[in-house]
């Protein structure tokens, strides 16, 4: 095993870990190992070909992932009713700071990718904690994705659409279909009152 895998396991104390090389699409440009750690979980760790660059792969994957799953669970213990709104925020502010600590470290030392996925997070940093001032808030995007999965399934079988009319009708189309369906009202009721406005503005449905 190379130098610079010995110094991972010792610098993020790895020691008792299993590193495998494995091929992979980026085997060109970079190490690829796979880590297998004491408690049986599997990581993938690139290490770029490139001379100078600081490496935060692996310490991405240990640190920011473990805060990450520590910040869900106690959102799920909130919403299961196992602990209060002042539990939550207090369990999420510990993690959130370290979540910050970890970007901003990354950002001043990581490879060129990191850096900037890192810049992009702590430009959006406040925004994903909302749900904590705002427990009605979800603290991932599952739900909007599953209200979208039907609709890419149509693109890609209907080849999308023509012109750029026709893009702006569809999204402002589906996105009234969707929160109509999310308010659970009647959706063809909707778009019928909305016709019937164009000569009388009175009727124009609200939503």
């Amino acid at each position: 095993m190379d130098n610079l895998i010995v110094l991972y396991q010792k610098r993020l104390d790895l020691e008792n870990s299993l590193f495998s090389r494995i091929d992979h699409d980026d085997a060109m440009v970079a190490l690829v190992y796979k880590v297998t750690m004491g408690n049986g979980r599997e990581y993938i760790l690139k290490i770029c070909s490139r001379s100078n660059d600081y490496l935060r792969e692996i310490y991405f994957l240990k640190h920011f992932a473990g805060n990450l799953n520590e910040v869900f669970g106690a959102t799920a213990r909130y919403r299961n009713h196992i602990s209060d709104l002042t539990k939550l925020r207090a369990d999420v502010g510990y993690r959130r700071r370290r979540i910050r600590e970890i970007l901003e470290e990354v950002y001043l030392e990581g490879s060129d990718k990191f850096m900037r996925l890192a810049n992009k997070l702590l430009c959006q940093f406040e925004k994903l904690f909302l749900f904590t001032r705002y427990p009605d808030i979800e603290p991932t995007n599952n739900i909007a994705e599953r209200a979208l999965r039907h609709i890419v399934l149509w693109r890609k079988t209907s080849y999308g659409t023509q012109s750029e009319v026709g893009s702006r009708f569809l999204e402002r189309t589906i996105s009234l279909w969707m929160t109509l369906k999310k308010q659970g009202r009647d959706v063809f009721e909707f778009f019928v009152q909305a016709y019937r406005s164009r000569t009388n503005p009175n009727l124009a449905p609200v939503l």
